[in-house]
């Protein structure tokens, strides 16, 4: 202690990098006042933000297990679950007009919470990393663009694409995230502490946090390698001395042998007891030597791990209660290992995941570029002078097999990257080991995580949320370079005018000022959607809206099928949690596959009419073994098959060629179940699939399939032309009276490319009952659904090129132009490649009067652009005007002299003109 100052040597530290007590130093008081300014904005705009119910993908599931206490996917997130249970039940009130109806909005509320902790600290992160670099000094005029710098760089990642993505619903990956940075932050202050033995408490929350963080990512663990790197090159003596390894090696060695050899059980309750005794055991340790000192860290950071890590049996304990939704129903050891493992995905374990990376399932380019570099690129705002990146794929999701060229772009804002550039610079020069600690947790984040999920090409869905880790170190090196240039502009202010901070102060305001709201309000991700607008989910009842209006659509007491993520979680949570129509069953065709899940539809309430015994279901149906799998065998071409009173041909799910050259076809087992349910049920409760049910998971049934709205309900009539029929009435019922359509038709609601595909069975509904009433020749019950599915909601081209066709196909005459005005009347004649689209599309419609009423309009506003005039003779051509087709081929031919396809075109069009019946059909169209 010094006897002058009464403080011990670490103490003293403390206070000259401060300058002063840091609790009471005007500097301090700026740090904190930034600090609750970064947590506060943050929070506000979230909750302005955050989604009122629940939503498409994952979210829906975690909300509805965590308010039902159920089971989500594997391998679970039960630290998340419990939150949401919590949160479930606080009476929080949602401003916007919600109140206090919607559970689901107090469990996006973790995510909310989440996000505004996680911008408050990596604020705390840059701060203290930048603290490092330059010791504060107490004076605000000297420390301010420490906590501007962390301000700014904290609110800009704050307002991202996938930390505000995350923030404004419940998913794992926010949450993830704040315990990845609290362990980090845990580490750095012990690091600054390190020479004051007290100061390991803090290892020991950082391993606590990781340990938790198992309760709701895997990710979290990224930020491990960091730590340790922290602690090894702050204490390089720390593993010196032989002995640890001498104990450390051959201990390690044991406990990977017993996971190996014993099972996951076993080894959890080895886990456990090493996590009870190793405190004591410490205890004995830590008055040894410096060895044994080290020995006793190590053990008691590892039971701190466990006891975080000690939240996954939770599943177990609740899975034993079988709630409604029990996914892998790990109530079981054997099936609690399954769960953890995966199995139900097919993915193996994380160790089957690591082997092989070596085998690449998608060229580099692909992973590295468009699956990595341009989703980082995403996270940053347009600010001052950028530059453009396109990205392109050869595969769609949505043409599976075919060679669909994708494409995307990203911005790169030229001085935000250079003062990344600065940030990595300053940090490696001047703070080697904490640029070390980072620049691990920010390659494993990125290179190593896409060497290691090796995603196939292409993906179902966008895949960014993945690196949000890795996003969150580059935003750290963006603060550490806002600061060296801030800090730079001040040195050369105090050299030039001494005592003045005009320009510092200046810059200061400049940065924040500009960034911080271009991180808000540009577009760096979708063209002309600007962040906030993306990322408003205020009035964003569509998922619930959509999961409601599915289940009106079936008749009472019905059985209906589901295909995966977004047809089922928004229904269960209706159901489960709402109470929306008890008396259905939901079946999952993806789950169907599960040997659990088919016992679970059997055995519920109301069950499922399921013949099949667990025996057979387990040795059976969905049995590993030989026999087992001869049960799935079936004729490789369609077979007759009667039953439930129903007769059709039923194919194989896949179809394979043994040793003798023999084809054979396989069903899957979610085949079989649903054939069985056909049978079982006898027709006593009526069956519906949904739309988003693709016709190949239908067992052959599509042609028997009415729809009805956002169902298909199973008839015994077989439509004809391998078509599925419309049930008119009912459709008609549910479009007009039932259904609701919040913010389908808003064009300052933002729609994801994924919801604007589900929304699309909305107007093929539409179009469906106007093609019925064509057909019936009711055509102002056709213009009716024509007018209703404009107003309710913002049909994409492909769908008004359907409803078009079949208005001239039935109709033709001032009603399907008065549809083709509508288009016409929208026609982006400034956009010449837009417009030239919309002509195109009608002329692969069979729609060609439409096509030459467009590139009309084109060739008068585009008159000398040639392929306007090539466009238009394609398109007179195909409407059978050959003399205009010919004129239109002259004009082209003036404007483009010597064109050889030209030629040909016009002597196959004086071809045309004298044949008989081509010259009075061309004076038809003159008249």
């Amino acid at each position: 202690m010094n006897r002058k100052t009464g403080h011990t040597p670490v103490e003293t530290t403390e206070m000259s990098r401060a300058g002063t007590n840091r609790g009471s130093s005007p500097s301090h008081r700026l740090h904190a006042g930034m600090a609750i300014f970064v947590f506060i904005v943050s929070l506000a705009v979230y909750l302005l933000t955050v989604s009122p119910t629940v939503s498409f993908w994952d979210s829906g599931e975690f909300i509805t297990t965590s308010v039902i206490m159920g089971i989500p996917h594997p391998p679970g997130a039960p630290l998340l679950s419990l939150a949401g249970r919590v949160l479930s039940l606080m009476p929080f009130y949602d401003f916007r007009g919600g109140g206090f109806d919607h559970p689901a909005y107090r469990v996006n509320l973790a995510g909310v919470l989440a996000g505004a902790l996680s911008a408050l600290l990596l604020y705390l992160v840059i701060v203290q990393l930048i603290r490092r670099i330059s010791p504060l000094t107490g004076s605000i005029r000297r420390d301010f663009p420490v906590y501007f710098a962390g301000t700014a760089a904290a609110l800009t990642a704050a307002f991202a694409h996938q930390f505000w993505e995350n923030a404004v619903e419940v998913e794992t990956y926010m949450p993830s995230l704040l315990l990845s940075l609290l362990a980090v932050w845990c580490a750095l202050r012990w690091e600054e502490r390190r020479d004051d033995p007290r100061a390991v408490r803090w290892l020991f929350l950082a391993a606590y946090f990781l340990g938790l963080g198992n309760g709701v990512h895997l990710t979290v663990l990224l930020a491990a390698p960091a730590i340790l790197f922290l602690v090894v090159t702050a204490r390089p003596g720390f593993l010196a001395d032989r002995r640890i390894w001498f104990v450390l090696l051959p201990g390690a060695a044991v406990f990977l042998l017993f996971r190996a050899h014993a099972g996951r059980v076993p080894f959890y309750a080895l886990m456990g007891i090493l996590a009870l005794a190793g405190p004591w055991v410490a205890s004995r340790l830590v008055r040894g030597v410096r060895w044994r000192q080290a020995l006793a860290l190590i053990l008691t950071v590892f039971s701190f791990f466990v006891i975080g890590y000690s939240v996954y049996p939770t599943i177990l304990v609740r899975a034993s209660k079988n709630p409604v939704i029990n996914e892998g129903a790990p109530d079981t050891t054997e099936r609690y290992r399954a769960y953890l493992d995966r199995e139900q995905y097919g993915q193996g374990t994380t160790g089957d995941m690591l082997r092989g990376i070596p085998e690449r399932k998608a060229e580099y380019g692909y992973q590295f570029g468009f699956m990595y570099a341009r989703y980082l690129l995403q996270q940053f705002p347009v600010w001052g002078p950028a530059f453009r990146v396109d990205f392109a794929n050869n595969r769609s999701p949505d043409y599976p097999g075919q060679p669909v060229t994708v494409t995307d772009r990203a911005f790169v804002p030229v001085l935000l990257w250079l003062l990344v550039l600065a940030g990595v610079l300053l940090h490696a020069r001047h703070d080697p080991r904490g640029f070390g600690a980072f620049l691990a947790w920010f390659l494993l984040s990125s290179v190593g995580l896409v060497l290691y999920l090796n995603m196939q090409n292409p993906q179902v869905r966008e895949r960014d949320y993945f690196f949000l880790g890795s996003y969150q170190v580059v935003m750290v090196w963006l603060g550490i370079g806002m600061f060296g240039l801030l800090r730079l502009v001040q040195n050369i202010a105090d050299r030039r005018l001494p005592g003045r901070t005009g320009a510092p102060v200046a810059l200061t305001v400049v940065l924040l000022a500009s960034i911080v709201p271009a991180a808000a309000l540009t577009a760096p991700v979708e063209e002309d959607v600007s962040n906030w607008k993306r990322h408003d989910r205020s009035r964003d009842w569509i998922a619930l809206d959509y999961a409601v209006n599915m289940l009106e659509t079936c008749a009472p007491d019905a059985i209906l099928f589901t295909n995966g993520d977004n047809d089922t979680y928004p229904l269960w949570y209706a159901r489960e949690v709402m109470g929306i129509r008890r008396d259905l069953n939901i079946v999952n065709l993806s789950l169907l596959n599960a040997p659990w899940y088919i016992k679970q539809l059997r055995d519920g309430e109301p069950g499922v009419p399921i013949s099949f015994t667990d025996d057979y279901i387990d040795n059976k149906l969905a049995g590993g073994t030989l026999a087992s799998q001869r049960t799935r065998l079936w004729d490789p071409e369609p077979r007759e098959v009667t039953l439930g009173g129903l007769t059709w041909k039923m194919p194989p799910n896949a179809v394979g060629t043994l040793q003798d050259g023999k084809r054979v076809g396989v069903l899957s087992v979610a085949a079989i179940t649903t054939a069985d349910i056909i049978r079982t049920n006898e027709g006593s409760r009526p069956i519906y699939f949904a739309v988003t049910v693709s016709p190949d998971h239908m067992i052959g049934l599509f042609e028997n399939m009415s729809i009805e709205g956002l169902a298909f309900r199973l008839t015994a009539e077989r439509a004809p032309d391998f078509e599925y029929s419309i049930g008119a009435s009912a459709l008609e019922r549910n479009l007009y009276e039932r259904y609701r359509y919040r913010g389908l038709a808003d064009p300052t609601l933002y729609k994801s490319p994924d919801v604007r595909k589900m929304l699309r069975n909305y107007s093929l509904a539409f179009v469906r009952l106007a093609e019925r009433r064509l057909k019936d020749a009711d055509i102002s019950g056709a213009l009716e659904a024509a007018g209703r599915l404009y107003r309710v909601s913002d049909p994409d081209q492909d769908i008004r090129m359907l409803l078009y066709s079949f208005f001239y196909t039935h109709a033709p005459g001032p009603e399907a132009d008065r549809l083709i005005q509508y288009e016409l009347d929208r026609l982006p004649l400034g956009d010449l490649q837009a417009a030239f689209h919309v002509g195109t599309v009608f002329l692969q419609n069979s729609l060609p009067q439409a096509a030459v009423r467009v590139f009309r309009e084109l060739s008068l506003a585009k008159g000398n652009d040639p392929e306007v005039w090539r466009a238009y003779a394609s398109a007179l051509f195909q409407a059978g005007d050959f003399r205009g087709a010919l004129g239109a081929v002259d004009r082209f031919r003036a404007l483009r002299p010597g064109d050889t396809q030209a030629e040909e075109t016009r002597r196959i069009i004086e071809q045309k003109l004298t044949e008989p019946a081509s010259a009075d059909t061309s004076a038809r169209e003159r008249e």
